[in-house]
């Protein structure tokens, strides 16, 4: 989502894997992709998700860091993360 849709920064919302397809790597596609994506059309532009708790690690792998205590949503422990982009 572009800057100001819905968060004041870009945001991903849900990424979703079927079951099928996890542990291929895919989920590691997609997010880059989306990060390129974003830098391409929003040079600068920090990046805002609303991560599944479990996934902290993953999205930290990308440079994503933790931004609030976890909380509950859908009935899953979440938090927010949020990607600086490269200067």
């Amino acid at each position: 989502m572009p800057p100001g849709e819905k968060f004041e920064m870009a945001s991903i919302g849900r990424v979703i894997t079927s079951q099928e397809m996890r542990g291929t790597g895919l989920g590691k596609e997609l997010i880059q992709l989306a990060l390129e994506t974003i830098e391409q059309r929003w040079p600068g532009s920090e990046v805002f998700i609303q991560a599944q708790e479990y996934l902290k690690n993953f999205y930290g792998s990308f440079g994503f860091q933790q931004v609030s205590e976890p909380y509950i949503y859908d009935s899953l422990p979440h938090l927010d993360m949020l990607y600086q982009a490269k200067k």
